[in-house]
């Protein structure tokens, strides 16, 4: 292994190499030359990395300082974002700010009782404190001042009962409260004529705008050349002229009024100090009661700021000027009316403004006044008007808190203020809902006349409070009723505020009650037609409504004075058409020509039948009957016969117009006659089936329709069938016009025969609620009344048509409180009892109405009435039945009357038949065979059983 490397080798070697010296040359070269290539290659490497590695760090470096660069940028628009961020939420938060400020006084959240516990409101009621102690004594006080002045008033305060409302001294009326005010609407006129110095005729355009703001405060119409003058000077733009046109001008309409007084007030907040404190609050005020009624948010967030902050300007300027009971008077009551608009914030912040400003100025009165109104009008939120027993404890005790709160700043600010009759009618006002003022109602109400006599509202709230449910009576109501006819007025106003006393106690009576029983209601009626003579001779800018005079007549027409009745329509004049005549269950015609006509022997024959069919024929006893026929045909020879009073009753005596009354009277008589022998049948235990002469004579149509005509029970019949027959076909249910193919030709040319029995076809707006054929005859109870309705279209009307049954007025029909109404409506495929039934569903009476389908086209419906309750009944099947009596006084009407209003678009037509009215007296009372023990209503799964989806009842066609 090791001979490689010893020496015979290398000598070995020595020898070849010498052998071949340029082999060896050549290679040796080669070698060489490759390891100078190698040494060459090397050295150019080492310098490429080096190069390599200072271009890397160069990259690495420019990438640093690129990043850091960018980094820098980021961080500097995350700054900037960052800065945006925060200046965009500034703005978003004084965005908020204002948009919260804006709607401060738009949101329709009203005061509350925790708003009066805040600590905004209690601040304001601690700067005007009220020292409750010693209270009693400073109104003794005041009242004892105020007697001195008043020397009446001491007299009527110890006999508040019968005094009269006046003594000898002249009292203070409307008119002088605002004559004196109509000092400081000089004030304003007269700085109105320093704006408009050079203009020409300026003293005869001061004159008409005093004459127009005269008549308007007065409650009358303004001349029409002094209107006609101011309107004339519009152009100037003034403030002054535009509230005056506001106030007075009423032609142009309501646009017209909010283009003036928004003018107006934008005028005076531009420069304020160029205008009246007093033109400035009145007419922001104005301007917020109409921007109200055109609702623009932007513009009633305007007008609510500068209604809130013109009054307490005004009232410090106004403690800068003499006293004025006038100006206190009317620009308290200005205010006071319009702050019912303002919700919570701004209330709170109405009060807030003027507290604060008592230093400056603002009375004491006015700031109780304020407190007063506040706290009370939230105290009776939580009361309500419902009974005593109905109000939530806990409500009941906020309601306590707040009155006591409001009871104490009602009488302080009378004690401030006592020639203000508003404010002793605010303490009247808490006095009867509280009693805890040291002074009774009827003191209080004696007070508010000193202040001046004619204050409408003072009688208004003593009216109230002399109700029954306010510990009030019926003689007192009355009592007060002949003080205020009694009492001489300059403008008839006190006479004619007796209303306020009377129409409570008439509202109360239903028409089965006598309105004679009581003499001192015929002298009421009697005093009452000088009374509207002279309230009406005077030019008002407002209408009364004939609610009275529609008493009066009745009143009039059941006591048989004939002569008062025909002084009352008289002094109505073209106001007759506004009584209510079938209300009050009087025919217009009838009442007319009997109390023409019925004079010496006539008028004693026709009262007896006057008080026994026309009134009380519910209490008739069939053996009087056949003398009253007697006495109908003596009065039928005396009228007719005497053709002189007759003619006396047209206004153009022709042979017409003679033959014309005499067939009226004639028809007016046999239509008594008619209704004799109704009741004659009717106590004979007959069931009595209506013809048409019979309808005709004891049935009116009240309220609005469209048409109504006359129908045989034959034609409605045939209606229904051929109703039915489409069903059954299949065809179309949604009927255009009435099912009816009788020929119009052969209909006009088939004479009237009254003696068929029959009804109407009755075409009424879906939507009217008001119509219904009044039933004139009295039936005694207990009595059976039935008729059959067919409903040839019905546009899904809620009402339908059916019979109604119980006493009239607001607490009747209408209200269905104390009446009952049973309906079928199959059109909007069900038919009810009292309740409408989306109103039924969430009551315990929910059975009380069943779903019925459209092609159930017609029902026999029928009630039996007695006096202790009543039992009805759907196609002789028992649907309902109630112990409640329902004081009908044996009237009865059929159609539909509901206080109940829809927001369902009106204007499509529905068509029903009415016919087959059938009566018959009842041998027991309904319910006479019931336990005691029964329910009011029958058993839900009765209802069920009478009505199923799928079924029906014999009546249904």
């Amino acid at each position: 292994m090791n001979q490689g490397n010893g020496p015979a080798y290398r000598a070995k070697r020595r020898i070849e190499m010498a052998e071949a010296p340029e082999t060896l040359d050549e290679e040796s070269k080669t070698n060489a030359k490759s390891r100078d290539n190698e040494r060459s290659a090397s050295k150019p490497r080492g310098g490429s990395q080096w190069r390599i590695l200072k271009l890397t760090l160069s990259i690495v470096s420019l990438l640093a300082v690129l990043s850091a660069a960018w980094m820098w940028k980021v961080y500097r628009s995350s700054e900037a974002a960052l800065e945006q961020a925060r200046l965009s939420s500034a703005a978003m938060v004084e965005q908020a700010r204002d948009d919260a400020e804006k709607l401060r006084y738009r949101e329709r959240n009203p005061l509350s009782a925790e708003d009066i516990r805040g600590e905004q409101f209690q601040a304001c009621l601690d700067r005007i404190s009220v020292d409750v102690r010693s209270q009693k004594n400073r109104l003794r006080d005041v009242v004892k001042a105020r007697a001195k002045i008043d020397p009446h008033l001491k007299n009527s305060l110890l006999n508040v009962y019968d005094e009269p409302l006046t003594g000898s001294e002249k009292p203070i009326h409307r008119s002088d409260l605002y004559e004196e005010f109509m000092i400081d609407i000089d004030v304003l006129i007269e700085r109105f004529m320093t704006r408009h110095g050079q203009l020409a005729g300026i003293d005869h355009l001061a004159e008409n705008l005093r004459d127009c703001l005269w008549h308007q405060l007065m409650n009358k119409h303004p001349p029409v050349q002094s209107l006609d003058a101011v309107k004339e000077y519009e152009h100037l733009q003034d403030p002054c002229i535009g509230l005056t046109l506001a106030l007075c001008d009423s032609a142009g309409g309501s646009t017209s009024q909010l283009n003036r007084i928004r003018d107006a007030s934008d005028q005076i907040a531009e420069k304020p100090e160029d205008f009246d404190a007093l033109l400035a609050a009145w007419v922001h005020t104005i301007s917020m009661a109409v921007e109200a009624q055109h609702y623009d948010a932007d513009r009633f967030d305007d007008a609510v700021r500068r209604f809130l902050s013109s009054w307490p300007i005004a009232w410090q300027q106004f403690s800068d000027r003499p006293g004025s009971v006038g100006r206190d008077h009317a620009c308290l009551l200005r205010m006071l009316s319009e702050i019912e608009r303002l919700n919570a914030s701004a209330k709170i912040d109405f009060f807030d403004a003027l507290t604060s400003g008592k230093e400056e100025g603002v009375p004491d009165f006015v700031l109780h006044a304020v407190a007063f109104h506040l706290l009370n009008d939230v105290a009776w939120e939580y009361r309500g008007n419902q009974f005593v027993s109905d109000t939530n404890e806990s409500d009941f005790d906020v309601y306590v808190e707040l009155a006591t709160m409001a009871n104490a700043h009602a009488v302080e600010a009378y004690v401030q203020r006592p020639d203000l009759a508003m404010l002793a009618t605010d303490a009247l006002n808490i006095q009867r809902q509280l009693g805890q003022t040291p002074l009774s109602r009827h003191h209080w109400f004696r007070l508010a006349l000193s202040g001046h006599l004619d204050y409408e509202s003072a009688y208004g709230a003593y009216a109230i409070s002399l109700m029954p449910r306010w510990g009030g009576s019926e003689l007192l109501q009355k009592a007060m009723t002949l003080k205020c006819l009694e009492t001489d007025s300059p403008d008839g106003s006190v006479e004619m505020y007796s209303s306020k006393f009377i129409a409570p106690y008439l509202k109360r009576k239903s028409k089965d009650e006598s309105v004679i029983d009581d003499p001192s209601n015929l002298v009421w009626a009697r005093k009452f037609i000088s009374a509207w003579k002279k309230y009406h001779s005077h030019d008002r800018n407002f209408g009364v409504s004939a609610e009275l005079p529609s008493w009066a007549l009745h009143v009039f027409w059941e006591a048989g004075d004939f002569e008062s009745a025909i002084q009352m329509m008289e002094a109505l004049g073209g106001r007759v058409g506004e009584v209510d005549w079938v209300g009050h269950n009087m025919n217009r015609s009838e009442f007319w020509w009997v109390s023409n006509l019925a004079k010496g022997k006539s008028k004693e024959l026709w009262m007896p039948l006057h008080r026994q069919v026309v009134f009380n024929g519910d209490k008739l006893n069939a053996g009087q009957i056949p003398q009253l026929r007697e006495n109908l045909d003596a009065i039928e020879k005396i009228w007719l016969a005497d053709q002189d009073a007759i003619k006396a009753c047209c206004t153009e005596v022709t042979d017409e117009q003679v033959e014309a009354a005499l067939a009226t009277v004639e028809t007016l008589l046999q239509d008594r006659r008619d209704q004799l022998g109704l009741l004659e049948r009717y106590h004979h235990g007959e069931q009595i089936h209506f013809t048409l002469d019979e309808l005709n004579a004891t049935l009116q149509i009240a309220g609005s329709y469209q048409q109504v005509d006359w129908r045989t029970s034959e034609q409605c019949i045939d209606d229904a069938m051929k109703l039915t027959k489409r069903f059954e076909e299949g065809a179309n249910t949604d009927i255009e016009e009435p099912v009816d193919d009788v020929d119009e030709t052969e209909e006009e040319e088939t004479e009237w025969n009254g003696d068929v029995t029959g009804g109407f076809q009755v075409t009424v707006d879906r939507m009217n609620r008001f119509f219904y054929l009044e039933n004139n005859t009295r039936y005694p109870l207990p009595a059976r009344y039935e008729v059959t309705v067919t409903t040839l279209k019905d546009e899904y009307s809620p009402y339908g048509m059916g019979i109604l049954c119980g006493p009239e007025w607001n607490f009747g029909l209408r209200s269905e409180l104390n009446g009952m109404v049973f309906r079928f409506a199959p059109g909007s495929r069900y038919f009810y009892v009292n309740d409408l039934p989306d109103d039924s569903r969430f009551k315990p009476n929910y059975r009380e109405w069943a779903g019925v389908p459209e092609s159930y086209h017609t029902m026999q419906m029928r009630i039996d009435v007695g006096h202790r309750g009543y039992q009805l009944y759907a196609d002789d099947k028992l649907l309902h039945e109630s112990r409640q009596p329902l004081r009908t006084g044996g009237i009865f009407q059929v159609g539909r009357a509901s206080n109940r209003a829809y927001d369902i678009d009106a204007g499509k037509e529905c068509v029903y038949d009415i016919y087959d009215f059938k009566v018959q007296k009842l041998d027991q009372e309904p319910l006479d065979e019931l336990k005691p023990d029964d329910t009011e209503t029958p058993d839900a799964s009765l209802d069920s059983e009478r009505f199923d989806s799928e079924g029906g009842t014999r009546g249904f066609i």
